[in-house]
């Protein structure tokens, strides 16, 4: 199933690519039922678990490393994120945080193409773009 998605919580590595579950609190847990998820791993593959389909629900699992570059810190806190944008259809943009947590959205009912990219940046003004080389990432949801 490709590379690992490692969630690193200082108790040792947790691959969770390879069992289709998400990662939380450094275990792997199985996601909602009925749900698919789009796993982007650290070796730049893009894994679907399960089947994307209108009306459901998806879920991503974004690997960090896939983005390493901007790592500002402040006070001794990490002061960067990584930004999940998606857009069903060309329709409207949705922007989500993700700093090594999943996300889960619901499908809409008339929806066929699920569109996926992401930017890294942090406070010293870094910013690098995971988005297939301008294309973007794009996921064939069925009826």
């Amino acid at each position: 199933m490709g590379g690992a998605l490692s969630c690193d919580y200082g108790v040792g590595t947790t691959d969770c690519s390879t069992t289709g579950k998400l990662c939380e609190t450094g275990a792997c847990v199985a996601p909602p039922a009925a749900a698919a998820t789009i796993f982007f791993n650290a070796d730049w593959s893009e894994v679907v678990v399960g089947t994307l389909s209108q009306g459901d629900t998806v879920g991503f699992q974004y690997d960090a490393a896939r983005l390493p570059n901007c790592r500002a810190t402040y006070a001794g806190l990490d002061a960067w994120s990584i930004l999940l944008y998606y857009s069903f259809d060309g329709g409207s943009t949705v922007t989500y945080v993700t700093h090594d947590q999943g996300a889960i959205l619901d499908v809409p009912t008339t929806a066929t193409d699920l569109v996926v990219w992401a930017n890294n940046n942090d406070r010293a003004g870094c910013s690098e773009w995971d988005s297939d080389f301008g294309n973007n990432y794009h996921f064939t949801i069925s009826p």
